[in-house]
């Protein structure tokens, strides 16, 4: 018995009555195999991302849904440029993990995992995921003080300078 490729069933096998006998010459009766699952189906995953742009101090969540349970499937399954992926949770046919962007790029992160990765629990493998894109700012620009020279007059009560800075990005740990 050869299950047809790329299915998900149940079968069993039936013996008609009179097709074979024993050595005392006994006819078989009605003979029916148990049900057996068959299941020789791809598991297909589909990725997602709870947010499509990431700045400075940013990440998002990323979403895993298999179309069927999966007991082996790990963060080393993906394919992941751009960042890091961490904190994977969950089990059978959901998970989620972390996107952390890299920093001081701006570029576009792409996620993805090849086929047979991972397998379902029949030991199938599965089938390759569309890629994800996130698109990433998290270049950080010094900022600039603009030199400006001015004549300074020692008995001038406003001995000091006062320059203002025009900043880019989202400053954060300034003091």
């Amino acid at each position: 018995f050869t299950p047809f490729t790329d299915t998900t069933t149940t079968s069993s096998a039936v013996v008609a009555p009179g097709n074979f006998s024993d050595a005392a010459g006994n006819q078989n009766t009605l003979g029916e195999s148990p049900m057996l699952t068959i299941d020789t189906k791809a598991p297909e995953l589909v990725l997602s991302s709870s947010l499509a742009t990431l700045g400075i101090g940013d990440s998002t969540q990323i979403q895993f849904t298999l179309s069927e349970p999966s007991s082996d499937f790990s963060l080393d399954n993906v394919s992941v440029t751009g960042g890091t992926l961490s904190d994977l949770s969950g089990s059978g046919t959901t998970y989620e993990a972390t996107f952390t962007p890299m920093t001081n790029v701006t570029t576009t992160a792409t996620l993805k995992v090849l086929e047979q990765q991972f397998s379902d629990l029949h030991g199938n493998g599965n089938l390759a995921t569309e890629i994800i894109m996130i698109d990433m700012d998290t270049l950080t620009e010094p900022a600039t003080i603009p030199n400006r020279p001015r004549h300074r007059q020692w008995d001038h009560p406003d001995l000091g300078t006062s320059s203002t800075i025009a900043l880019t990005d989202l400053v954060t740990g300034a003091a």
